[in-house]
Parts: C-alpha cells; structure tokens; sequence
C-alpha cells in the first residue's frame, strides 16, 4: 500500500506554518527516510499522516484517500510507532505484543494469535522477556518491543517515529535490518524518521529531506545526500566517503555556526 502526500500543510492556530506544500510519494516494498534538522516538521509530517492532525492538502493510502477510509480500517492496515509508548499499565511483555493483534481479537483468544506472538518475539529474541513486566525494562528493550506490537498485526504500511531512540550500536544496526527484512519480504510502504544520516544512507531507498516546513531535496541516498546539502539543511560541514557505489557515509567536520563558547574563569 504506497503513501502519497500533495500539497501537505500545517500550523498550529495562526502560527508559522510547520508543514508547508509537502508532496512526496513512499513507495511499495521500500523504505523512505523522513529526516531534518530539530523542528523541521517530521513528527508533524507522521501524525497528519496518520490523521491525528488535519492538514491542508491530500494524504492518498493505496490510492485511497485517507479521509474517505475509516479510523478502524487505517488502524489495522498501518503500524505507527511513536516516539514515546503509550503503554503504562502494568503488562506483561508478552501482553504488550498481543495488544497489537486488537483489531482481530474476539472474545477468545485463537492459539494461532498466541503464536503470532511467539514467532515475533523470537524472531527478535525478546522471548525470554515475555513474562517480565514491561515497565521494568529498558529504554532499549522498551523500543524492541514497541517494534514487536507495531509488526505483529502484518500492517501493509509502517511509519516508525526514530524506532532507533535508546538503542545501542547493534540493537540499532538489528533494528534497522528487521525493518528492512519485514519491508522488502512484505511489500510494505515503510516510512520512518532518522536522526542519523549515515543509518539513513544505509538503509533507505529514498530519502526526504526536510527544510523550513517544505521538502528540500528527495531521492536515492546518492542523488540527495551531498556536501552542500548536509551543510544547507542541517548547518554542518561534513566530508562525505563511499561504503560502496551507492551509500555515503558522512564524517562530522564542523558546525557551520561558531562554536568558540568563551566562559569566565570564576
């Protein structure tokens, strides 16, 4: 199920305008990266997406427009991972995975759902959490399972809000294989926000690039990532390197804007 925005724009009251003409399309079976600087609008971006916010313009799910689909429908056919969970009653893992199967749930539990579960916890081997209480783990534990909920039910589009946030180097390198592994093997429309640039690079099919409210540049890692760029949308000098023909790594050189912070001695 592709997702395509037109003309997206936003403001809270008579404010500035975080979003302003956005168009940009996720394709089916990629990954699109939504990054930017602080307060560019991408969190903004997710949640006019996904309808909480009403926004000028057109978000088209499937070729469907999303006003003319109903919340139920959008909520079992999308996997939205938040920035922070909203889980805050006292759950078990294993319960808090099962949650995201709520849409096909009856009154009784069917063994195939229960073993849902199972297979997604072992696939991201949370299995021997699955009887601790969730909010006795971890942030980074926390994520995985977050992750796990947001699979589980086998949406056809995912839109993961910084799915990376508390992980260490190689929960967030495994993160971010499951999410292309579940992407290329489900034909998914997987949008997700990306602080770091070089993990973007790497595992992302497209990348849009927010400035000022507006898409600044779109395109292949290679057609958008850029010296200039980098240093016009994110206010920092970079050298860029090639990990193979088509994935830049960036190394940090300077930020554009001073940064000889003087203090007095007292």
């Amino acid at each position: 199920m592709n997702v395509r925005v037109e003309n997206l724009a936003f403001a809270f009251g008579r404010g500035k305008k975080i979003l302003d003409g956005l168009s940009f399309e996720a394709k089916d079976g990629e990954i699109t990266a939504i990054v930017g600087a602080n307060g560019v609008g991408k969190t903004t971006l997710v949640r006019a997406i996904m309808g909480f916010l009403e926004p000028g313009g057109e978000v088209w799910l499937g070729g469907r427009n999303r006003r003319d689909i109903p919340f139920s429908e959008i909520a079992r056919k999308v996997g939205y991972l938040t920035q922070e969970s909203a889980v805050q009653a006292a759950l078990t893992v294993f319960e808090v995975i099962l949650l995201g199967r709520l849409g096909h749930l009856g009154l009784k539990v069917d063994p195939a759902e229960l073993d849902r579960v199972w297979d997604i916890m072992r696939t991201l081997k949370i299995d021997k959490l699955a009887d601790k209480y969730y909010n006795e783990l971890s942030g980074g534990q926390r994520r995985v399972v977050n992750i796990a909920q947001t699979v589980v039910k086998g949406p056809e589009v995912l839109i993961l809000d910084e799915p990376t946030a508390n992980l260490d180097m190689q929960n967030e390198i495994e993160m971010l294989e499951l999410i292309r592994s579940y992407t290329r093997a489900k034909g998914t429309a997987t949008l997700v926000i990306l602080h770091d640039l070089t993990m973007a690079c790497r595992y992302a099919d497209r990348i849009v690039i927010l400035k000022d409210g507006k898409v600044f540049k779109s395109g292949s890692p290679l057609e958008v990532v850029s010296v200039e760029n980098v240093r016009d949308a994110y206010g920092v000098n970079v050298k860029l390197l090639m990990a193979d023909a088509e994935k830049p790594l960036l190394h940090i050189v300077s930020s554009v804007r001073d940064t000889n912070y003087r203090f007095d001695r007292k």
